[in-house]
């Protein structure tokens, strides 16, 4: 038998050597299933784990290593007892992984085309074998590397705004949240909500007075000077359904698709709002 703990190949395809080496027949197993175990975890995105895939690779090549042995019993090579080690492998090498089922299926789905290749082949050696395998991995490695590159950079979690307002500056991080649906009705464009507290600054006198007493938004809109433009934009959230949130227009908001944002009167995050 040669190489992987359960896709075994038989020692009578093996031409024409007559005698097995159990020394680089254990270093052959160890160094494929360690390739093995190395491709699944990249085929799957997950981080390798050096030591714990060469734990895994050398329980296999250990058990890989005995089936050749004289006196080894003959169920040991059945092939229910190949399938359990090779979940015994995949368990050593990813049994904190989530999605465990998953990783054992791609273990599995890789040894059976790495044996189906080594055949294919046609003489298979110890140097057929290895370099089949390692090939294998260079080639998942390339691929994974090539999408990794042309992936669009990961978006940052905030945004900063800078907002002007009747000639006040405010500077706010904003949480970028695509769960954030309030638009402007006119333009359907999506608008920041703000805490209140984040754009305080901008807000004077008698305007400051209104934002923040106890009125509610339609009577504050009512209450407000006309220096500034001012909307009521309806809103649901999580226990409020067909609210109201004032809006004001900016002359300028560096960051945003609109110059409207809302105010919250409450604190939404510990963020300057959400966008």
């Amino acid at each position: 038998m040669l190489v992987s703990p359960f896709f075994v190949i038989p020692v009578w395809y093996i031409q024409p050597m007559q005698v097995i080496y159990i020394d680089s027949f254990f270093v052959i197993n160890l160094a494929v299933n360690y390739l093995l175990i190395s491709a699944t975890a990249k085929l799957s995105a997950l981080r390798t784990r050096h030591l714990k895939f060469f734990l895994a690779a050398l329980v296999g090549a250990a058990y890989a290593a005995v089936t050749v042995l004289p006196f080894t019993p003959a169920f040991v090579s059945a092939l229910p007892v190949r399938l359990a080690f090779g979940v015994l492998l995949a368990l050593i090498a990813f049994g904190r992984e989530r999605n465990l089922g998953r990783l054992v299926i791609i273990f599995f789905a890789l040894s059976a085309c790495f044996a189906g290749a080594s055949l294919l082949v046609g003489r298979v050696s110890f140097k057929t074998v290895l370099l089949t395998a390692a090939t294998a991995y260079a080639v998942i490695t390339c691929v994974f590397k090539f999408a990794a590159a042309r992936k669009p950079a990961p978006t940052s979690p905030t945004t900063m705004l800078r907002i002007t307002l009747g000639g006040n500056q405010a500077t706010v991080i904003v949480l970028n949240d695509t769960g954030n649906s309030l638009r402007d009705p006119q333009t359907g464009t999506i608008l920041p909500v703000l805490n209140y507290s984040a754009v305080r600054s901008l807000f004077k006198g008698n305007t400051r007075q209104i934002l923040e007493s106890a009125l509610t938004s339609p009577e504050k809109f009512s209450a407000l000077p006309g220096d500034l433009k001012w909307r009521l934009i309806p809103y649901n959230a999580v226990g409020v359904s067909n609210g109201l949130l004032l809006a004001v227009k900016a002359e300028e908001i560096t960051g945003a698709a609109s110059h409207w944002f809302a105010i919250s009167p409450n604190e939404i995050n510990s963020y300057g709002g959400v966008i």
